[in-house]
């Protein structure tokens, strides 16, 4: 892991709002700069995740032109059980 997602991470220890919001806003900036696998590494290293941090990833993947990368991911994702699916009917 690199050295400042484990600073990111472990600074962010305590709250769930200001831990979550600040790795999405990290995802989204590395994202942008290009370095999406540093925004992947960062969503795989949260301790807790919600949609957008998904979102985010899928995104990502799709936006520098690997939209089947960003599918597999999501399923080795539910996999390795980062996140699970839930079907709504």
């Amino acid at each position: 892991m690199r050295l400042q997602t484990r600073s990111l991470l472990s600074f962010l220890d305590g709250s769930y709002h200001a831990g979550v919001f600040s790795c999405n806003q990290t995802i989204d900036n590395s994202i942008k700069c290009d370095c999406l696998d540093s925004a992947v590494e960062m969503f795989e290293a949260m301790p807790v995740r919600d949609i957008v941090s998904c979102n985010l990833v899928i995104a990502g993947h799709a936006h520098h032109g690997r939209p089947s990368s960003s599918l597999q991911s999501g399923f080795v994702w539910v996999q390795r059980k980062l996140v699970c699916w839930v079907r709504i009917d």
